[in-house]
């Protein structure tokens, strides 16, 4: 993907992460940060029957759903 921004994972909480862009100079165009997070969706979007197929062999039904 060719992302203006470099964006890290972030730990949030214990059991929560976050995706968090890094500006070298501390500016932000919302234009780049809403394309930026359009091209991530679309990559998770294309590729969710992989991740969900993925995340079902490494935990084999050992998933609890947390409802907030």
């Amino acid at each position: 993907m060719d992302l203006n921004y470099q964006w890290e994972l972030v730990q949030v909480t214990k059991s929560d992460m976050a995706i968090q862009a890094v500006s070298k100079n501390d500016t932000w165009k919302l234009k780049d940060v809403l394309a930026d997070t359009y091209q991530m969706s679309r990559y998770f979007r294309h590729y969710a029957p992989t991740m969900i197929k993925i995340k079902k062999e490494i935990f084999e039904g050992r998933i609890t759903v947390l409802v907030r």
